[in-house]
């Protein structure tokens, strides 16, 4: 996840298990994510401000 400020818990983390890698610029998220992926699917989602930071970044 990409955010300024990670929370101090995360609910879904609590209730079920998950787990949560938190970046702070896209790009390094996205290269964290195609590590955790080995060699799988990886799925950007938030608004217009994320597709536009990643279409400027290139295909990171």
């Amino acid at each position: 996840m990409v955010t300024h400020e990670p929370p101090r818990e995360v609910r879904l983390a609590r209730e079920l298990g998950l787990r949560f890698t938190f970046a702070g610029a896209l790009v390094s998220a996205i290269e964290q994510a195609r590590a955790a992926a080995t060699g799988g699917d990886v799925v950007i989602m938030g608004g217009g401000d994320v597709r536009l930071v990643y279409e400027r970044a290139g295909d990171a």
